[in-house]
């Protein structure tokens, strides 16, 4: 299956004006590396990347309407690890998963793409945006299914595209997972709307404080709210009528049920991933405790949303974008 990505208005401006710029035999136009398909820039011949060119010579040789953009100042990939690294105190950085997964990380950074998985819809997007560097929560492979045919040909194919786009991708798991206010946990309470309480940042739970709802009303609360994310429905379990004031809200693969029930909490918003259905089932009827569910995916999406804001800060003057992936499942009533 054709998997290639189409050139961004961006880099389209770009070649032409390096094609000017080669006419003009005013300025000379060196390499600032080797192209993503291991043809090397020399001279004044083009093969590759427009991302990756440099212009040296008078500082009049480009015409007013001929300019491209210096790659002086630009900041390199490997400063945003860099900066997960310098704020994530609570990570173990000797065992984290939060590292380059494709791409060299000295290359300059045209816009950051956030995003909760890398899918090959959302890598052509980014790169439409002029974006190069994508930045994920998950893994951008499926790694539990390498060694089978389909799954080392779906990670070749990613890979090549990823080549093709001139894509870095760098994972942001740990240090998401924690991060205060703009992380994973606060983004996604924040996002429900309820007040909440503060969380440690050893925890990955919040409590929201729920106006005296029914379990059904809550769980109606909720749905409005992920609607936008794309769920179109959330699980319910336990007594309907059942009231609900001290919510334990849970994320991703995470959500311990026992410990978020310590929490002193009515009821519990689990996820998919973040439970077995039928143990934790049979653990919340047996005590007694409501719970609601929601995808794996709707509840790490605001925090990847978040990020976008956290990075235009640490970066001013580097475009940052969040890219939306097409998850959670829908369904069928």
């Amino acid at each position: 299956m054709e998997v290639g990505c189409v050139r961004s208005p961006r880099q389209q401006h770009l070649r032409k004006q390096v094609a000017a710029l080669r006419q003009s035999r005013q300025c000379a136009i060196i390499p600032a590396g080797v192209a993503s398909d291991g043809a090397v820039l020399s001279g004044n011949g083009f093969e590759g990347d427009v991302e990756q060119i440099r212009v040296v010579g008078k500082a009049n040789c480009v015409s007013p309407d001929v300019r491209l953009e210096e790659s002086e100042g630009y900041m390199k990939a490997a400063e945003v690890l860099h900066h997960f690294q310098q704020i994530g105190s609570w990570v173990n950085w000797n065992n984290s998963c939060d590292r380059f997964l494709h791409g060299d990380p000295q290359t300059e950074v045209a816009g950051i793409a956030t995003g909760w998985i890398p899918t090959n819809e959302a890598i052509k997007s980014a790169h439409a945006k002029g974006l190069n560097l994508f930045v994920t929560h998950e893994d951008a492979f499926a790694r539990r299914y390498e060694g089978t045919r389909s799954g080392d040909e779906m990670i070749q194919q990613k890979k090549r595209l990823l080549d093709e786009c001139a894509m870095v991708v760098v994972r942001c798991h740990d240090t998401w997972d924690r991060m205060p206010e703009y992380g994973i946990p606060d983004a996604w309470a924040a996002y429900l709307g309820f007040e909440t309480e503060d969380r440690p940042v050893e925890s990955f739970y919040k409590v929201c404080r729920v106006p005296s709802l029914s379990l059904a009303e809550t769980a109606r609360a909720v749905l409005e709210k992920v609607r936008p994310l794309g769920q179109d429905t959330v699980l319910l379990l336990g007594d309907e009528s059942r009231k609900v004031n001290r919510l334990a809200v849970g994320t991703g693969a995470i959500t311990h049920l026992p410990t978020m029930r310590d929490l002193d909490a009515d009821a519990i918003l689990a996820t998919d991933d973040g439970m077995n259905s039928w143990d934790g089932a049979l653990w919340a009827l047996d005590l007694g405790v409501p719970i609601l569910v929601v995808n794996h995916a709707t509840a790490e999406k605001p925090g990847m949303q978040a990020m976008v804001g956290h990075l235009s800060r640490q970066f001013p003057g580097v475009p940052a974008e969040y890219v939306d992936v097409a998850l959670p499942f829908r369904s069928v009533h």
